[in-house]
């Protein structure tokens, strides 16, 4: 059901997802006597909704390129889940290392670029180069604004599958 929201739906049903659940907990956090800590917990709800945007869209268009020589899918679940680990470690364990904060970033960094060189490479039906896909990164990195371009070529990619 989850897959199926995320292939499928429309651009404004994910974009409403997204941002109204930065609005609802904005809303639910702001007053000054819910503890800090259930604050935090609250804004790990939108890392963990684009991480399962990103994990989905990742799984899914991985299934589909056309190449034996595809990416490798050990290295983006690794890297998605270590940035999970990390993530929870700065957040809540107050583990505020500058390295804990690179490999956040640099795993996020990771698995947009993956997610961005797989939708181009199965919309081309091959692998395809940095430059190719270089405005898709930044669409992909900037959930709210790129799902407006995004979705509709993602359910264009899947939609045999749903019908």
């Amino acid at each position: 059901m989850i897959r199926k929201f995320f292939l499928y739906a429309d651009a404004w049903k994910i974009f409403l997802s997204f941002v109204g659940l930065f609005v609802i907990i904005g809303l639910i956090s702001a007053p000054n006597y819910i503890p800090f800590s259930l604050k935090k917990l609250f804004f790990s709800f939108a890392f963990i909704f684009e991480l399962l945007w990103l994990y989905i869209l990742g799984t899914n268009l991985n299934s589909k390129l056309p190449t034996k020589r595809s990416m490798s899918l050990i290295l983006f679940k690794s890297l998605l889940i270590s940035s999970i680990i990390c993530f929870y470690l700065w957040q809540y364990f107050n583990i505020g290392h500058l390295f804990i904060f690179i490999l956040i970033n640099g795993s996020f960094l990771y698995l947009v670029y993956y997610v961005s060189k797989c939708l181009v490479s199965v919309e081309n039906q091959k692998l395809m180069g940095f430059y190719d896909y270089i405005g898709i990164f930044y669409l992909v990195w900037l959930l709210p604004v790129g799902v407006w371009w995004l979705q509709p070529r993602i359910r264009k990619i899947f939609k045999e599958d749903f019908a």
